[in-house]
Order: structure tokens, then C-alpha cells, then sequence
């Protein structure tokens, strides 16, 4: 689910939590994250530690990677909102993650991480990353980048639980 997050998809990231209540909110992504469990599925929700946008609570401009004129290097566009935003330091990318998953995990009992665009960003701003003088820089990126997407077994039967979570029963 991209949509799942506090905002909607790819809105105000790196802030993820709580769900979002247009679906639901906290308590039906709790439940999804039961029946999960309960049927033994593997569970991860989609996050993002790449993209930074300026309206964010949590928007932190010394957390934004610079390009080599030292304008902000832009990251995903996102038509809906008309907002860009621009590529999370390596090193801080780390930060925000361990900031967030472990509330994630512990709010929706996920089993697995599913960190989008650390796999599939372009060469562009890995190699921005990588050149950056900031500490364990590198070091971060290729921690993040070395994680998998996931996949989820198909359920036997769903049913609704809210606008939108379908929750799979075994």
C-alpha cells in the first residue's frame, strides 16, 4: 500500500506515521498487520527514505543532498501536490529510518521491510551520495541499498475492514 502513510502516497515524506485515517487510520492497520500474523504472511509496508519534501513536519534542510553548485538536488516531482522534493543525505536517510521503521513495525506488527527507491533510485544521486563529505555518507547508502522489495502470498479470501485496507483471512 503507497497510500497507507500519514498523508497519502509520496506526500510530506519522510513522515510515515500514523496511518492514514482517509483508509482507516491506526486501527485498521493494526488489524491488516493481525490478520497478517495471524495467517503467518510476511508484512511490510512501503517507506521512504529518499524523498524530503519542504512540507514535512519533519523537514530538516541540512538533511537535503546538494548538488556540485549547491542547489538542493530535486528528487520525485509529485504532480498531484505540485511539490518537489529533493534527495535525503545518505547518512540522514539512516536517521529518518531509525526513526520510523521500528514505530512502524511496532504499530502494524510488519515482519519485513519493504524501502522503496533505495533500490531503484538513479546513479545520479548514489553517486551524489557516495561524494558527499558528510560521515558515513557511503557507508549508509550501501547499508539502505542493500535491502530487497518484498512480495506477500496471495490470500485464500479477503474481506473489508475499512474504505480500503482489505485484510486477508485464512
Amino acid at each position: 500500500y503507497h497510500t497507507w502513510q500519514r498523508y497519502g502516497y509520496d506526500i510530506k515524506l519522510p513522515d510515515h506515521v500514523p496511518a492514514n485515517p482517509k483508509w482507516g487510520g491506526d486501527d485498521a492497520m493494526r488489524a491488516l498487520g493481525q490478520a497478517a500474523k495471524d495467517c503467518g504472511y510476511l508484512f511490510s509496508l512501503h517507506e521512504n527514505y529518499v524523498d524530503m519534501y519542504p512540507d514535512a513536519p519533519s523537514y530538516d534542510e541540512s538533511s537535503i543532498a546538494l548538488l556540485a553548485d549547491g542547489k538542493k538536488f530535486p528528487a520525485w516531482y509529485n504532480p498531484g501536490t505540485r511539490i518537489q522534493s529533493y534527495i535525503i543525505k545518505g547518512n540522514h536517510a539512516l536517521k529518518y529510518a531509525k526513526q520510523n521503521a521500528p514505530e512502524i513495525h511496532q504499530r502494524y506488527q510488519t515482519t519485513m521491510a519493504y524501502i522503496d527507491a533505495q533500490t531503484c533510485g538513479s546513479p545520479g544521486w548514489r553517486a551524489c551520495a557516495r561524494r558527499m563529505a558528510a560521515p558515513s555518507s557511503a557507508k549508509a547508502t550501501s547499508i539502505i541499498s542493500g535491502r530487497a522489495h518484498a512480495t506477500v502470498s496471495k490470500p485464500r479470501r479477503t474481506v473489508k475492514t475499512s474504505r480500503r485496507f482489505w485484510i486477508s483471512t485464512c
